[in-house]
């Protein structure tokens, strides 16, 4: 039998998906909410290595471009900062 990943033996995937269903709709919600934090994580601590020179913010901006492209995150970031002014 074959599996969906290659490097996951047919006994393993069973267990998996036994425990994907065992968890119901909340238990998987929460598993992907987790899922996409570490990506979030990772995303964040490579930029950082990349760039040490950039601050908390330019790390943000830059995690906003890279996921949801750079007109959006431009345009977001001309919100903010026009924002920021007023106050």
């Amino acid at each position: 039998m074959r599996t969906q990943s290659r490097d996951t033996s047919p006994g393993v995937e069973a267990v998996q998906m036994q425990l994907f269903r065992e968890a119901g709709i909340p238990g998987r919600w929460r598993m992907t909410m987790s899922m996409i934090r570490g990506v979030r994580e990772m995303q964040r601590s490579a930029l950082r290595t990349r760039h040490p020179e950039w601050c908390d913010e330019d790390i943000t901006w830059a995690m906003v471009a890279l996921n949801y492209g750079d007109e959006l995150a431009a345009r977001a970031r001309h919100y903010v900062e026009s924002y920021r002014t007023l106050g």
